[in-house]
């Protein structure tokens, strides 16, 4: 509502985001600082050789 970017650290509750994307979204108000929505989301990545190893 006071026109300002959001970030949403989705790794700690990946359940949400699609409802505090929408949210923000639905109650985004243009500002001096932005005139659109601007989103930025944290994740979790685990990357390794293979699939076993990423696992462990």
């Amino acid at each position: 509502m006071l026109g300002l970017p959001f970030a949403f650290a989705a790794h700690f509750a990946p359940e949400y985001l699609y409802t505090a994307a929408r949210l923000y979204r639905e109650r985004f108000r243009p500002s001096d600082t932005l005139r659109k929505p601007h989103m930025m989301v944290a994740v979790q990545v685990i990357a390794a050789e293979t699939d076993a190893a990423a696992r462990r």
